[in-house]
């Protein structure tokens, strides 16, 4: 919720937001291109892809827990 309002897409379209750094971070869990892309393609998922991105988002949380998302915790007790 904290990171895309709970949604992949939006208007037909993957939910996608740039950074300062010219970064882009993708999809309902909001995964950046720039730092995670060439894994996300090492482990064959597609982050444009729902499921996908979902199942990136659990291979972070689970080897990094909450570090990635780190930018969006004001809002997690919300």
């Amino acid at each position: 919720r904290c990171e895309s309002s709970d949604m992949h897409y939006k208007n037909g379209q993957v939910v996608t937001n740039g950074n300062k750094n010219g970064s882009v971070d993708i999809g309902r869990f909001q995964i950046n291109l720039q730092i995670w892309g060439k894994k996300a393609t090492e482990l064959k998922l597609d982050l444009s892809d729902e499921k996908d991105n979902e199942k990136f988002a659990m291979y972070l949380y689970e080897n990094f827990g909450t570090v990635p998302w780190v930018h969006s915790s004001s809002c997690w007790n919300k």
